[in-house]
């Protein structure tokens, strides 16, 4: 093949490959937003997650009555929501906050309280629904719990307890 006819036929599959290379992102930091406080009641920050359509949010320790309690803002269509307390009904200290977000508003929150482990949840589908009560999983202590959401809308919550992933 000629030299003149290579060069001819590369010249359009580097361009056709330039074309292919999919555009950088755009991403940027943007500053912090308050969510709850300032407040000494605040014990710590928790765990967030965001969804594909970008709907999610955010879990903490603050205190209420004087014990450590779970709290969940939302984040829907880019705003914050107020706090909500997810453990209501449960009076032994929380801990260990972990929460995971679907696709339409879907979100459940697990955590510790009183050597158990329990987990809430808020089905979706519509305007944000308050998290329901608490259901307990696991009776016993548990450690490092952490949710997840399929894309389906099936929540996994995975912890430790007597050596054993669960």
């Amino acid at each position: 093949m000629p030299n003149r006819l290579r060069l001819s036929l590369l010249v359009p599959l580097l361009l056709l490959a330039g074309a292919a290379v999919p555009a950088a992102a755009s991403a940027a930091w943007f500053p912090a937003d308050a969510i709850d406080g300032p407040s000494p009641d605040i014990v710590a920050a928790g765990d967030v997650d965001v969804a594909r359509d970008g709907g999610g949010g955010v879990v903490y320790l603050r205190r209420d009555g004087g014990v450590p309690h779970v709290f969940l803002s939302r984040l829907v269509g880019g705003v914050w929501q107020a706090p909500e307390r997810v453990d209501a009904g449960l009076s032994a200290p929380a801990g260990a906050p972990t929460v995971a977000a679907a696709d339409g508003g879907r979100i459940v929150v697990a955590f510790e309280s009183g050597d158990r482990l329990f987990a809430a949840f808020a089905p979706g589908g519509g305007p944000p629904a308050p998290v329901g009560a608490p259901q307990q999983l696991f009776d016993g202590a548990a450690a490092a719990p952490h949710a997840d959401v399929g894309i389906n809308g099936t929540a996994y919550v995975t912890f430790a307890a007597g050596g054993d992933v669960r």
